[in-house]
């Protein structure tokens, strides 16, 4: 038995008064209630949505009935009808009809109910139907928001598939909107499970290592800590497995940093500053990331050198993060400025070479005129913009230092301004491969054979910055020293941006190892063979003499290969 048209379960009961056995009736909107009696079985409950063609029950013979059969019943306007002349009317309007072809129905029901209906019957079975129509269309949005709601809840718990949506939809217990809405949940819920199940896979992968780089590993990466609860714990937990802050953590930890709230502060600052300790340049690429070093440096400067303990430092930080403390700060305009001439005094290639050097190694120092220049005017804006901040002039030489030290670095025993170093990842335990590569690009344009040590790296205006604030792979010009007829020449490749390519280094360094490999493993092999069994699979030579023979075989048989 199926329903005749959209409609509504609006009762279930076992009429035994008058004989009727298993009974049910189903309104079908503007007037139209049919009922069906002597069910053997009914498939529905009151409150109940049916739509056409969907089996609500079966017949039978229960009540006073002399055998299986459906006894059927129609009223339209609470007045009995023939159920046959429903279908002259057509069927009731599905759900999205306009309001006109509700009005229409209910015009033609009423003549089949009264063909003389008055011009006022009619008008007042329209007026009926409209009312009808708003309240089933209100009770309809009602049972879509509230289904729409219980699909969202599944999808967060993965219990709801895109076929279950693609069935509520053809059946019309979801709009469109819906439908849209809920598949896009489910790609993003989709994407999420991957990513996670991503990150694990990676990170239960023995020596993988992460790459800042990788957008599949990022991705994975945020989805671990929004499934941990995107806070800064959760942020600095996946950062110690993967080297990699992720977004949603980065931005929980800036958040704490900036807030008036001592303990928000003291969290967020100690896992920053713990961050630091293990990565300085845990924060490089990182939105606001620099906001985050300035406070982290300011909470460890009040620890380790004005001797505050974590509470107290926390509540200086706080205090210089409320609207009052930075209209002090307003107000100290000519300390600033007083600030900036003294620190513009400092000698900062000379504080630069001797952080980067050492009792056993050489200082690093600039090598041209115009980087000293470039890093004193960097140092005095990072300790001014500082000491605007927050008023504390060795808090505002430290942090200008630190950030200096991220900013600038030894390469190749010259001091510059974003090394290399800083971005690209160690293969193989070193980066060499960086200068080793710029060495090639070198010989591949000028045909000259440049030692790796010898060249050195300069940043390309605007892009090298704006790549190594991004954490992005950094574009440098190739600068080299060449000999000339006994003179150093220093030199420029021309028309070309650098950039190192850590994936290659990989595949050769892999290379190297299974050859390494074979090597050691050839030499085991070798060494248990005797200089007959040797000689028999490398042969002597045409015009070698014995004792180059002999010695070439000891070689292969010491090292494992000619």
């Amino acid at each position: 038995m199926l329903a005749s048209a959209p409609g509504k379960v609006v009762a279930v009961w076992n009429d035994e008064k008058n004989g009727g056995g298993l009974s049910m009736r189903v309104d079908y909107g503007n007037g139209v209630v049919m009922g069906y009696a002597h069910l053997s079985r009914q498939n529905l409950k009151v409150g109940d949505t049916v739509n056409a063609g969907e089996a609500i029950g079966t017949s039978g013979s229960t009540g006073r009935s002399t055998g299986p059969h459906l006894h059927w019943s129609a009223t339209v306007g609470g007045k009995k009808v023939d159920p046959r002349s429903i279908g002259k009317m057509g069927a009731p309007p599905a759900y999205g009809a306009s309001l006109d072809d509700w009005r229409a129905f209910a015009r033609a029901a009423a003549l089949t109910a009264d063909p003389n209906a008055s011009i006022a019957k009619l008008d007042a079975a329209e007026d009926e139907a409209q009312r009808r129509y708003a309240l089933w269309k209100a009770d309809r949005n009602e049972e879509q928001d509230r289904l729409e709601s219980d699909f969202t809840i599944k999808v967060s718990r993965g219990e709801l598939a895109y076929n279950d949506v693609e069935a509520a939809y053809r059946t019309g217990r979801i709009s469109p909107s819906a439908r849209s809405r809920l598949t896009l949940a489910l790609d993003s819920e989709r994407e999420k499970q991957s990513d996670i199940g991503n990150f694990y896979k990676m990170t239960g992968t023995p020596g993988f290592a992460f790459n800042p780089f990788d957008d599949k590993q990022k991705k994975a990466v945020n989805a671990a800590v929004k499934s941990m609860g995107g806070g800064p714990g959760a942020a600095f937990e996946v950062w110690k497995k993967t080297g990699l802050l992720a977004e949603d953590g980065a931005v929980a930890i800036r958040g704490g940093l900036v807030s008036t709230d001592e303990e928000k502060v003291q969290v967020a600052a100690t896992i920053a500053s713990n961050m630091m300790a293990g990565n300085p340049n845990a924060f490089a690429g990182v939105e606001g990331g620099e906001e985050i070093e300035k406070s982290a440096l300011l909470f460890s400067h009040y620890i380790n050198d004005l001797g505050f303990n974590a509470d107290q430092a926390a509540a200086k930080v706080a205090a210089q993060n409320t609207p009052e403390m930075k209209r002090k700060v307003v107000a100290a305009q000519p300390e600033i400025t007083a600030f900036r001439q003294k620190i513009q005094k400092t000698n900062v290639s000379e504080k630069l070479s001797s952080a980067f050097g050492g009792w056993f190694t050489v200082n690093p120092k600039f090598t041209a005129p115009e980087q000293k220049l470039a890093a004193a005017q960097d140092y005095a804006d990072l300790a001014s913009d500082h000491f605007a901040q927050h008023g504390d002039a060795a808090a505002a030489e430290s942090y200008a230092l630190a950030q200096m030290k991220k900013l600038y670095g030894p390469v190749n025993g010259r001091l510059m301004k974003y090394p290399p170093t800083n971005i690209y990842p160690p293969v193989d335990g070193d980066q060499s491969y960086i200068f080793q590569q710029a060495a090639n690009d070198v010989k591949a344009v000028t045909g000259r054979k440049i030692a790796p040590e010898n060249i050195y790296l300069t940043p390309i205006p605007t892009a090298t910055a704006e790549a190594f604030r991004a954490g992005r792979p950094t574009p440098y010009a190739v600068h080299y020293i060449d000999e000339v007829d006994g003179q150093t020449v220093y030199r420029v490749l021309n028309g070309k941006a650098f950039l190192a390519d850590p994936s290659a280094a990989v595949k050769g360094a892999t290379a190297e190892h299974g050859a390494e490999f074979t090597r050691r493993r050839n030499a085991q092999r070798y060494q248990q063979m005797s200089l007959r069994e040797l000689g028999a699979q490398f042969p002597r030579r045409a015009g070698e003499s014995l004792g180059a023979y002999q010695v070439r075989l000891g070689n292969i048989q010491w090292n494992g290969a000619e």
